[in-house]
């Protein structure tokens, strides 16, 4: 629509507006571009992907000492009902899942708040939880979240000027469904954050 206008106008003050709206459409083009190519590769990778036997209580408490370490504006904390707890995985597809699990958090809560990643043996499956205090999700959106390209960024803490195209839970689900599991949200009962919620089979 810029590139229209600007062939409908002669002044070159108005010309350098159109020019400028131009160029940031076809940045955030090309981003765009550049993250559901990005997304497209990792699902066709997770075909390649070698899965072991791992104990997950080892994987997650690494990981919160080094989110600590990395995030150190917030409170990170790992809750284990028991250990251990096999599953059946691979190690670098599930961290990358749990690192957009944190990023996530880490954008929709208040610098100073806690980060709590919990797990426990729900049945037959091992249920990860990660909760952050921050903004409630509508019910009637919960269950859109893991979509392509569905993003709410209106109350996020953090800023960018890339902007967000909603692929980060989008991957979330795409690792939990490879390991034969499903992830949902649900808002904390005191209305004051989420809990995700990734349930997978567990290995006896």
């Amino acid at each position: 629509s810029s590139l229209e206008l600007l062939s409908k106008t002669a002044s070159k003050e108005q010309s350098q507006v159109y020019m400028e709206r131009a160029a940031g459409g076809i940045r955030r083009l090309d981003n765009l571009v550049k993250r559901m190519s990005e997304a497209s590769a990792f699902e066709a990778s997770l075909t390649s992907e070698e899965l072991e036997v791992i104990d997950l209580c080892g994987l997650v408490t690494v990981s919160v000492e080094e989110y600590q370490a990395a995030l150190g504006g917030h409170q990170f904390k790992g809750v284990f009902a028991e250990a251990p707890l096999r599953v059946k995985v691979s190690p670098e597809a599930f961290r990358q899942m749990l690192d957009k699990l944190i990023e996530n958090a880490n954008e929709f809560s208040e610098p100073g708040s806690s980060i709590a990643l919990a797990l426990s043996l729900i049945g037959s499956e091992v249920m990860l939880q990660v909760t952050n205090q921050g903004p409630i999700i509508p019910v009637e959106h919960q269950a859109q979240i893991f979509d392509s390209m569905v993003s709410d960024r209106r109350h996020t803490t953090q800023s960018t000027e890339q902007g967000h195209l909603g692929l980060g839970l989008y991957i979330v689900r795409l690792v939990a469904q490879f390991h034969g599991g499903n992830v949902s949200v649900r808002n904390r009962t005191d209305q004051d954050g989420v809990t995700f919620e990734v349930t997978i089979p567990h290995q006896v």
